[in-house]
């Protein structure tokens, strides 16, 4: 599935060749995220996200977001997928649900920091217990940040720009990916313990910034993407 200028193509690999055989009608799209159990995905629309089934290709209308003032930058799935997280050019961090309760919100909450920073990245971890989930975010202030429905909760500063976040699945580690000018593109790898973060190492990945990043399934492979135009497995 690409995201071209016209419209995403969702392709078909026959005979090494990439065959389109369906086109959605949404141009420009930028970021393309399956739900953790494959059956949904979610494609930026500009200032919207529009959810749709992967096995029908179809979307209800109510699987069609909207409320950024500027377009969508990033989405991640809450790991049950009953939902997702989004930033936007807006400077805002929405937290969605797929199907929102009669006389809930939706987003269900949101966040905005009084310091006039933007975000380049979010994840999000639900605690065992808790309802809602806890968002970690790349800032343009040169930090990473914790953020709850109640608002910031940690922030991390080294003086360097970050531009991924990705948490383990249990929360104990979280991976942040550099995009510090005229420097190769780092992961650094952090231990997370009584709400506090420790950095454990750092793995040079690239010639140049990370682009992306994903973890598998059960966190045991990292993937990352540079601008170098390398994509990178540990």
């Amino acid at each position: 599935m690409v995201g071209f200028t016209d419209a995403v193509h969702m392709m078909n690999i026959i005979d090494k060749t990439l065959v389109t055989y369906k086109k959605l009608q949404i141009r420009e799209c930028r970021e393309i995220i399956f739900s953790n159990g494959g059956h949904l995905f979610a494609c930026q629309n500009d200032k919207a996200v529009w959810v749709y089934k992967f096995y029908t290709v179809s979307i209800p209308q109510q699987f069609k977001f909207a409320e950024h003032k500027q377009p969508v930058k990033r989405i991640t799935w809450l790991e049950d997928d009953t939902g997702f997280v989004t930033c936007g050019q807006d400077a805002v961090i929405m937290v969605w649900r797929l199907y929102p309760q009669k006389d809930e919100a939706n987003p269900a909450w949101s966040f905005k920091s009084l310091q006039k920073i933007s975000f380049s990245s979010v994840a999000c971890f639900k605690p065992e217990g808790q309802l809602e989930p806890v968002v970690y975010a790349t800032c343009s202030d040169r930090s990473f940040r914790e953020i709850s429905k109640e608002g910031e909760s940690l922030r991390y500063e080294e003086n360097l720009t970050y531009s991924q976040i990705l948490v383990g699945n249990q929360r104990n580690l979280l991976f942040a990916g550099l995009a510090e000018p005229n420097r190769p593109g780092s992961i650094q790898i952090f231990r997370y313990a009584n709400e506090t973060v420790e950095k454990q190492l750092e793995v040079q990945a690239h010639a140049s910034q990370i682009e992306r990043m994903r973890l598998n399934y059960d966190n045991s492979k990292l993937f990352s993407v540079g601008l170098d135009g390398t994509l990178a497995c540990f």
